[in-house]
């Protein structure tokens, strides 16, 4: 994986994996802008070392519908032109970093939502 440098996405959505998620390999590809792990039996934290602290790349991260456990890692933030981050259906806990809470992300999320109506950006990721 770690020789994949110019990997821009990885989906491997609904493919049945188990396991804990290789934070430390998928952080290193520096390329990867789109990762779908959604819908599998993946379980433990979220890795804290997918953000990397020389600038993480991600735009997009689905990792909803697994078993993941533990809070959304405060190193989040550095995914600074994340615009969909879907962690529903996990056994996650804690507040979500509320620099992370913006209407940038998971905009859709308030689509049917009239304007001038109070929007709590966190709850379009952590729903």
């Amino acid at each position: 994986l770690s020789r994949m440098t110019s990997l821009t996405t990885l989906s491997l959505s609904d493919n049945d994996l188990s396991g804990t998620i290789p934070g430390e390999e998928l952080g290193g590809l520096s390329s990867l802008h789109y990762l779908y792990l959604d819908g599998n039996h993946l379980m433990g934290p979220l890795p804290e070392k997918l953000a990397r602290p020389e600038g993480a790349s991600l735009l997009e991260l689905w990792v909803q519908g697994n078993a993941l456990s533990g809070t959304v890692p405060s190193s989040y933030v550095r995914f600074t032109g994340l615009h969909d981050f879907y962690i529903d259906g996990n056994k996650l806990t804690g507040a979500v970093p509320p620099a992370m809470c913006g209407p940038e992300v998971n905009a859709d999320f308030f689509d049917a939502v009239p304007p001038g109506v109070e929007r709590n950006y966190c709850d379009s990721i952590a729903c």
